[in-house]
């Protein structure tokens, strides 16, 4: 599960519903600053309905975010492609 802040992408994993004090809660597993972020669309942007992939690049890891959706693909690049230049700027 992703989460995106206005300065970070945040990663995290759900807790186990079996966990006595914090079922239903994540688990934070890294975070991504913005302002170190590269964001590339590697397809669906041709305005198919097929959805698409985005490749997001940091200095020491990459990551990739897929969604059937083309619609969820595009507000997803909007929003990161927002969050990215506000911390560059």
């Amino acid at each position: 599960m992703f989460f995106l802040f206005s300065d970070v992408l945040l990663m995290a994993k759900p807790r186990s519903p079996f966990h006595l004090l914090q079922s239903g809660t994540f688990a934070c597993r890294a975070l991504y600053p913005m302002a170190q972020c590269q964001l590339h669309r590697v397809f669906g942007h041709s305005g198919g309905h097929c959805g698409g992939l985005l490749s997001l690049s940091f200095p020491h890891e990459k990551l990739l975010l897929m969604s059937t959706d083309q619609e969820d693909l595009l507000h997803w690049y909007d929003s990161l492609t927002s969050a990215i230049s506000s911390q560059k700027n």
